[in-house]
């Protein structure tokens, strides 16, 4: 069975599926935050027969048990394709409805820049000081500061719309990769500077 998390200890394999939402539920992304929890974003099938999704597609597993969030308690979308810890200790998920971030037990999706449609997101780049760059398949670069949403696209002077992944250094610079392979530097005040 490829379900679930598999964890390897004390010289057996234990399966971590039904009892944490994993079962039939594909593991896009893991991380952990500063306190050790592992955090998990899956993509869980939807199911035909009764017309929703089976699954949650967050998860936390602080060693002892799991907790659960999907669009219900106010994820941007089902399907989850990253998830990051931000430098302020907060929980950034990518969703095909946009980007949810978890601070403490707050959960707030990020709207686009004309604060209507939510973005598909699928990579999340971690800028610093909580803020968040989220390249994206077919609407250039969101940078995410506080409650500041700017997007950046080919129109406000980006090279291409169509983004794969993005990072940022510790010399200011982020580093950004087109769906055609190119890659690009530019420096993060160019960036908040785009209109």
């Amino acid at each position: 069975d490829r379900a679930g998390v598999h964890v390897y200890a004390d010289g057996a394999w234990k399966t971590h599926a039904a009892e944490a939402g994993l079962d039939d539920n594909p593991v896009m992304a893991l991380t952990e935050d500063p306190a050790g929890r592992l955090w998990a974003a899956t993509s869980p099938f939807f199911d035909a027969k009764t017309g929703r999704y089976a699954r949650k597609n967050l998860h936390r597993f602080d060693g002892v048990g799991w907790r659960h969030w999907s669009p219900a308690e106010g994820l941007g979308y089902w399907s989850s394709r990253d998830v990051r810890v931000l430098s302020d200790g907060s929980v950034a998920v990518a969703t095909n409805g946009g980007v949810s971030v978890l601070k403490g037990e707050a959960l707030r999706t990020l709207d686009g820049s004309d604060g209507k449609d939510a973005l598909r997101a699928a990579v999340l780049a971690p800028l610093g000081q909580g803020a968040l760059l989220t390249p994206h398949p077919d609407a250039g670069l969101t940078v995410s500061e506080e409650d500041s949403v700017r997007q950046v696209t080919s129109r406000t002077g980006l090279f291409t719309d169509s983004l794969e992944a993005a990072a940022a250094d510790g010399r200011g610079n982020v580093w950004l990769v087109a769906a055609d392979g190119r890659a690009f530097i530019t420096t993060v005040s160019v960036l908040r500077e785009a209109r």
